[in-house]
């Protein structure tokens, strides 16, 4: 993109789908990094982590004091936003939309929506989707809102009848109305991007395909999982408020909280958007009297609590920030640093040193990877699992678990370097590449091996 203009959306980096277009819908996301690593390193990359994930508890940590109308009970909204984000968190586009639902979730859930707050979560959708496709969450949470806050004008006394009649009202004409309009406007917003309303298209496809194809990530969520394990550390939190309290919780966070649930419970990945919907249910139910959207928070701050608050995340900000993280060293010692452990630093290093070039055998996990580090190659797939075809897929999963005619696959692509991850190739390609004959170990190390086809 900063170099030869457009939005990057036609694909150059691997061997399968060359050349062919698709919808980037995380191109800002993209632009921002880049521009962000050529201002100021990956010191730079990495203080814009810290800043997004202090600013997510923060800003939930604000609607949760609104909600609550206490400083201390925000505190705990905190503490649950923290336990439900904090393995969701990487250098990737969703990192962006993190405190953007932050603000959004407390504008729909603790101030009564007018125009001013509509056009500002429109606003802040045009930003979120062009930077990641979890804009769409956005509208899912002010229908919620709306529907709750339609069954709270509605007085459960009524007859079902005349309870039916006031919650249709109040989506028609009170409170609910204006949520409504602006779930409408949000979702009007989103389409304010270079592909207009097929943005919506490739939110579906982001959706369903990594679902359908197995990533892990996508994965429903269990309680094996530690974001399962997570969420129902968090359920039980606010089972434990409702015990104490002796109420149930607000009828307007209702309909929220369980779309949130529910939606985190179709995949690991989502288990991180409850962390700005659930705290702020859960201080409205820990309030002393149960507190209205709209009512006022309260106005004396502790300074105590003021301190150790604001202390404990200037001190996480610190402890994240570059100056800290990683200091004195350069070239791939740097990179190591600053990327996980089982990224293939010491592979790739070798692998460019020996002339490993044109298209690959690899791992979806390191096609992004291989690709920066071996700028010779082409990928076979990467992490832009929609823009690869059923017969693409179907075949790099075929050849990854050594099935069928997996080495004929291997000659039509006419791929003479493989690069193994060893964590999904151990068991079945790796024996089958080293008993075929036709392949060559050149490298192997802790996180992978290197096959190359014999002359």
């Amino acid at each position: 993109m900063a170099e030869q203009g457009g939005f990057a959306d036609v694909d150059a980096f691997t061997h399968t789908v060359d050349g062919e277009p698709f919808l980037n819908g995380t191109w800002a996301s993209q632009r921002l990094f880049y521009e962000l690593w050529r201002i100021g390193g990956w010191g730079a990359l990495q203080l814009t982590l810290a800043c997004a994930v202090c600013g997510t508890v923060l800003l939930t940590a604000w609607g949760a004091r609104r909600a609550g109308r206490s400083t201390a009970v925000a505190g705990f909204g905190a503490m649950l936003s923290v336990l439900l984000v904090v393995q969701n968190l990487g250098m990737r586009p969703q990192l962006f939309a993190l405190p953007l639902f932050a603000a959004y979730a407390t504008m729909a859930m603790t101030m009564r929506p007018t125009l001013v707050t509509g056009a500002v979560s429109a606003a802040m959708t045009v930003v979120w989707a062009n930077l990641h496709g979890s804009f769409a969450i956005a509208p899912v949470l002010s229908v919620c809102v709306a529907a709750g806050a339609a069954w709270e004008d509605a007085s459960p006394e009524r007859s079902p009848r005349e309870w039916a009649r006031a919650v249709v009202r109040s989506l028609l004409h009170g409170e609910g109305r204006a949520h409504l309009l602006t779930a409408g406007a949000v979702a009007a917003a989103a389409c304010i991007n270079p592909y207009g309303v097929s943005i919506w298209i490739y939110v579906a496809l982001n959706t369903s395909s990594p679902a359908a194809r197995g990533l892990s990530e996508w994965q429903r969520t269990t309680i094996t999982d530690a974001c399962g394990v997570r969420l129902l550390l968090g359920v039980i939190a606010i089972g434990l408020a409702v015990a104490l309290r002796r109420r149930l919780p607000s009828r307007r966070d209702v309909p929220a909280m369980l779309a949130f649930v529910f939606l985190a419970l179709t995949a690991i990945r989502h288990v991180v958007w409850t962390g700005m919907v659930l705290p702020i249910a859960f201080a409205r139910l820990l309030s002393p009297t149960p507190a209205l959207a709209q009512a006022p928070p309260e106005r004396r701050l502790n300074p105590v609590f003021a301190i150790v608050f604001f202390g404990f995340w200037i001190s996480i900000l610190v402890g994240m920030s570059p100056w800290v993280k990683v200091r004195g060293v350069s070239g791939d010692a740097e990179v190591a640093a600053r990327f996980t452990p089982d990224t293939p630093v010491a592979l790739t290093a070798w692998a460019e040193a020996n002339g490993v070039k044109g298209p690959l055998f690899n791992s979806m996990e390191w096609g992004g990877w291989l690709v920066w580090r071996l700028p010779a190659t082409t990928a076979f797939v990467d992490a832009r699992i929609w823009i690869f075809p059923d017969d693409v897929w179907n075949e790099y999963l075929q050849i990854s678990g050594a099935r069928g005619d997996w080495e004929d696959a291997l000659d039509r692509r006419q791929i003479e370097w493989a690069i193994l991850e060893r964590r999904f190739h151990w068991h079945e390609l790796a024996p089958a590449m080293k008993a075929s004959g036709r392949w060559e170990l050149l490298y192997e190390d802790e996180d992978g091996l290197v096959f190359r086809r014999r002359s």
